[in-house]
């Protein structure tokens, strides 16, 4: 699948100059000529050697400082197979000279054939063509005539498939072995032939999109289509440029989607070769038709109940969901007449926020008009989340919700005073111990509408950071104060396990006072 194909060098074509210098502005004036020698210049592309073009610049080091030299349309003759390059300036002189395409603020070693340039890791490409900014070639002369060698290799590839955002292209390496930097900034050595020695790969300083930085190797190159509707066009050939290298793993391509499976700018690995692939200096390596199959994922269904706000919206729901891999939009559908919506999630996935989208619109964080937080998914036989009470429970539990009924929350421990315990305007606390350290006291709070107190536990609460829960009966002279001076009635040591094990709620027994362990014990669901 994957070939190198050494690239057709067309026989040197120069032609002389005519220095006419009668409307070139006032300074010394230097001329270089350059031709187009098929892929030593640029790039020769299936038969086709690309021309110099009037806006075409370079940097021509004397030295170790760099000069930029340009071209205009009236230096590009013979049909852009031959330019002059031109500087109109001071300073420029020397006998030995290293130039540079294309134009940058490069740095150079004229006598030790080095130049320390940069190819692009985010290159923009056009169908059929490639970003001559990444496309590097280096130039060294003892006089003015300039036969460049390419530093860089071309990927060529098509794609299949629509609404492709981005590709990127990884080298592997051997299991422990350093990665391959083939884009980046690089250190280009020529022979003493001028061929090119050695493309090595530097460490580079990216800025990320969060705006922090970091400097390491560039291991990948990122393409885009620089087109119109910055999206690929299916069969469309393109070009991505790379230092040349060995890669004893082959090479990764990724597929990266503005939605859909892969998630927001996720990656989506596609297709890996796993030749051992050495690409040298002018070659083209055809990774041929590219596309992303989704595989066959296995999926667990899961149900959610929406609220009567989110029903009010007249929206849709969705779900994003995600793993250690990879994120993924998935949408419900209408399960029943129950109000009931069901949805298939990837086992890979652990985790999920359930939202109400914007009615026939994308799935997309803009088009939110609701969502839940973020969503462990359950293992066992709560596969229901219901949007009302945000827990999880089961179908049926779900389909025999009634939203108008007042119901207990999760987290949470409640209190059923008997008629002894409500006399005088009393108000009711918890005080939770475990021997000398770690008490602590909660004011409950009346849930209006029924005749139960109820009190959040703490995060992180247990049996063992919490033996034993007193319900206290207080003072309402007082309606703040929480110690024990403040009790009228208390209930005994009871053991936290009764809240661990699913009971949430402690009813006093009618008649009593101090009730000791006089209780009963019970889960609660409904309050009215």
């Amino acid at each position: 699948m994957v070939a190198a194909v050494a690239l057709f060098s067309a026989a040197s074509c120069n032609k002389e100059f005519t220095n006419d210098q009668e409307n070139l502005p006032a300074g010394e004036v230097v001329t270089f000529e350059a031709s187009v020698d098929g892929a030593d210049t640029k790039a020769y592309l299936d038969g086709k050697v690309s021309k110099w073009e009037a806006t075409d610049k370079i940097t021509i080091h004397n030295g170790t400082t760099g000069f930029e030299f340009a071209t205009s349309e009236a230096d590009v003759t013979n049909e852009g197979v031959t330019a002059k390059f031109t500087y109109v300036g001071d300073n420029f002189s020397g006998d030995k000279f290293m130039a540079v395409y294309p134009a940058g603020n490069w740095t150079a070693d004229v006598e030790a054939k080095t130049v320390n340039a940069y190819i692009p890791t985010y290159q923009g490409v056009k169908a059929g063509s490639y970003n001559k900014n990444a496309a590097l070639a280096i130039a060294y002369t003892q006089n003015k005539t300039l036969e460049f060698k390419n530093a860089t290799a071309l990927l060529k590839f098509t794609i299949k498939g629509s609404d492709v955002k981005a590709i990127e292209f990884y080298g592997n390496t051997e299991e422990g072995d350093d990665p391959i930097a083939i884009t980046g900034n690089m250190l280009v050595s020529l022979n003493d032939d001028n061929t090119v020695k050695s493309v090595e790969g530097l460490e580079t300083e990216f800025t990320w999109e969060d705006e922090t930085t970091s400097t390491q190797y560039g291991t990948w190159v990122k393409c885009w289509s620089d087109e119109a509707n910055y999206r690929f066009t299916e069969g469309a050939t393109y070009y991505a440029a790379i230092a040349p290298a060995r890669f004893p793993k082959g090479i990764s391509v990724n597929f990266i989607y503005d939605n859909g499976y892969g998630g927001d700018a996720e990656p989506v690995m596609i297709k890996t070769t796993s030749n051992d692939i050495t690409i040298a200096a002018n070659t083209i390596v055809n990774l041929g038709e590219l596309e992303h199959v989704v595989p066959e994922v296995e999926t667990t269904t899961y149900y959610m109940r929406p609220s009567s706000g989110w029903i009010q919206e007249n929206g849709r729901y969705a779900a994003w969901c995600w793993g250690e891999d990879v994120g993924v939009w998935c949408d419900f559908i209408d399960s029943d007449s129950d109000g009931i919506f069901e949805v298939e999630i990837p086992v890979t996935c652990a985790n999920a926020i359930f939202l109400c989208m914007s009615k026939d619109s994308n799935n997309d964080w803009a088009n939110e008009l609701a969502r839940t937080s973020d969503l462990t998914l359950p293992t066992d036989d709560k596969d229901c989340y219901n949007v009302y009470t945000s827990e999880w429970t089961t179908v049926a539990d779900a389909k025999a919700y009634d939203p108008g009924a007042i119901y207990a929350e999760d987290g949470y421990v409640y209190l059923k005073p008997n008629s002894n315990w409500t006399q005088s305007n009393a108000w009711f606390a918890i005080y939770l111990c475990n021997g000398s350290s770690g008490n602590e006291w909660i004011k409950m709070t009346k849930v209006e509408g029924t005749s139960y107190y109820g009190a959040k536990l703490p995060d992180g609460f247990n049996a063992t950071k919490y033996k034993n829960i007193i319900f206290c009966r207080m003072n309402s002279a007082n309606t703040t104060k929480l110690d024990w001076s403040n009790k009228w009635n208390q209930s005994g040591d009871l053991d936290c396990k009764q809240i661990v094990n699913g009971n949430n709620c402690c009813s006093i027994n009618s008649g009593q006072w101090d009730c000791g362990s006089n209780v009963k014990w019970s889960k609660l669901t409904k309050m009215n």
